[in-house]
């Protein structure tokens, strides 16, 4: 299971138009950059095949080099970090932020960055760190209490990862450091039934922290070698379950506050369902999910320098759209390109929510 979501910035326009916008701007560019492919981890789900290391000294200043001559053109840059696991290589992470820091504030440009960790490797030191260079949005997963995600979030070691994320997360919520924390929390067939205490536990010893907050996301099948072997939960009933873990984080919520559940509401938690919709064309004032792939102005910087849209379809030839040059110029097929984005031109919405057509 792909563990990228996207942070929206928030007051984003999320209707067709405010995407369209966005996605089309030539003032604004996101990049998900891969610093390593390689991970500290081998969870059972994986897509990944590891095959790819660590980003090389000249693919790092041809990155630097794109920054460079695109930042003072832009009004927001945003990045993604991903990997593998991008602080197995965080010395690359420090490297290119702070490259990017004295650009950003010479040219008054807006800048977000987000990163999917693991957690292992984030440490109290390097989330500091990582906050001061803009980097303040964390995407952290766990697969329900201890007894699971130890069956499932291994590391390279096959031993359990559960104690070193959990300490990670309480070092941070005891810390006044104003970096945020989505915690993912994955729903298996296999843990469904013991989610219900785990997060009333996340509730009460992280969530009425405004720093955290908790997305669900369900285990899917990505093309993976253990495809096979994965136990997905029934379709029809992700959004019934998801609704009951909701209401129990509010209850819990509002008992942490003293309040009458009934009372109590948390609009900002994210409760992540899969939408129904119909795949006619978007209207104007519709609100649509577009995922990053889709947009023209986003791309992924693989850790060898190619450049792709998807994060998840790594092995397929048709996400390498092109490479970076060494005077950080982008070597793009536009042929490629155009079948990334086809959906603003076509009207198809699932397209657009999923031009990889994996969703």
């Amino acid at each position: 299971m792909s563990d990228r979501a996207y942070i929206e910035t928030p007051g984003s326009d999320l209707s067709y138009t405010g995407q369209l916008r966005r996605a089309w701007a030539d003032d604004m560019m996101e990049l998900t950059i891969m610093p390593t492919e390689n991970c500290n981890f081998r969870c059972t789900y994986c897509y990944e095949d590891f095959s790819i290391g660590r980003m090389s000294e000249e693919t790092i200043s041809r990155l630097k080099a794109l920054l460079s001559s695109r930042i003072p053109e832009l009004s927001h840059l945003h990045i993604s970090w991903f990997g593998g696991e991008p602080l197995a290589a965080a010395d690359v992470v420090f490297e290119i932020s702070e490259h990017i820091q004295p650009l950003i504030q010479e040219h008054d440009v807006a800048y977000t960055a987000h990163m999917t960790t693991n957690g292992s490797l984030l440490t109290l030191e390097r989330f500091n760190r990582l906050v001061k260079l803009g980097v303040n949005h964390f995407q952290i997963s766990l697969d329900g209490p201890k007894e699971f995600h130890d069956q499932t979030r291994l590391t390279l070691g096959k031993t359990g990862s559960y104690d070193r994320i959990i300490q990670n997360l309480e070092e941070i919520r005891t810390s006044e450091i104003p970096g945020h924390v989505m915690i993912r929390l994955h729903i298996t067939d296999a843990n469904q039934a013991s989610l219900d205490p785990f997060v009333r536990y996340l509730a009460r010893y992280f969530l009425n922290d405004a720093r955290f907050s908790l997305f669900f996301v369900p285990i899917g099948k990505l093309g993976g070698p253990n495809d096979e072997h994965i136990q997905v939960v029934d379709p029809h009933e992700i959004n019934s379950l998801i609704a009951k873990l909701v209401a129990a984080v509010k209850e819990e919520q509002a008992l942490v506050l003293g309040l009458a559940p009934s009372d109590f509401s948390k609009a900002d938690l994210p409760a992540n369902t899969v939408p129904i919709n119909t795949n006619a064309a978007p209207q104007d004032n519709e609100t649509i999910d577009v995922c990053y792939a889709s947009r023209p102005n986003a791309l992924v910087i693989r850790a060898d320098g190619r450049i792709g849209k998807c994060t998840v379809a790594l092995s397929s030839e048709r996400n390498t759209i092109g490479s970076l040059l060494p005077d950080g110029l982008l070597q793009i097929d536009n042929e490629k390109h155009h079948t990334w984005i086809n959906g603003w031109f076509n009207g198809d919405k699932n397209h657009l929510k999923c031009p990889a057509g994996i969703f």
